[in-house]
């Protein structure tokens, strides 16, 4: 089944209502007529392009007027579809997958349907490499309240989570070795400590 749409567009249907094919006339801005097809498949589209007579110009009693300026046929042929290779994108590059539906399915003629658009996009993005140092305190008030070992397991936990040891992301641990430095006479809480 072979129609003449809306908008200056032929399709093509299957019996079952499938739609086949769809393409635009070659010049949308004239009048597209009608539409035949041979046994042979190909497509037959008459059109015409008018200028308006101003009224002003014709009797009181025409109108509605109008010369042609050309006229013709469009004749269409079916060609096989030639699907062209399209690389892959850049790994780097964002890439963007549209889609559309259509409620209601099926519909009487000369009824409306709602046609929805959706896009899914996806765009990986650029990240400098990290390079991390993790320093360990192990003066005596690190000893309070587990701290060190809390500390530990806080740097354990951040391998395996937003930030990773990957060949990209590097990380180092450090230990923050503190001792006390006696200056002068002996004296209770006199010591000072010596960070290195």
């Amino acid at each position: 089944v072979f129609i003449l749409g809306r908008g200056r567009w032929g399709y093509r249907y299957s019996p079952t209502g499938r739609l086949l094919a769809s393409w635009p006339m070659p010049d949308r801005d004239i009048w597209s007529l009608d539409l035949t097809v041979d046994d042979d498949g190909k497509v037959y589209v008459s059109y015409l392009q008018h200028q308006e007579i101003p009224e002003s110009t014709l009797p009181s009693y025409v109108t509605n007027q109008f010369d042609i300026l050309r006229s013709g046929i469009w004749i269409f042929e079916e060609k096989a579809y030639e699907r062209v290779p399209v690389p892959d994108p850049d790994p780097e590059a964002c890439t963007a997958t549209p889609d559309k539906f259509a409620a209601p399915e099926r519909i009487w003629l000369g009824q409306t349907v709602d046609v929805t658009l959706t896009t899914e996009g996806r765009c990986p993005g650029l990240t400098e490499p990290a390079e991390v140092a993790i320093v360990f305190d192990t003066s005596r008030s690190m000893s309070f309240d587990d701290g060190l070992e809390r500390a530990q397991n806080a740097a354990a936990r951040s391998g395996s989570g937003e930030f990773s040891v990957t060949r990209s992301n590097r990380a180092g641990i450090c230990v923050e070795v503190v001792r006390p430095r006696r200056r002068g006479p002996a004296q209770r809480g006199a010591a000072r400590w010596h960070r290195r």
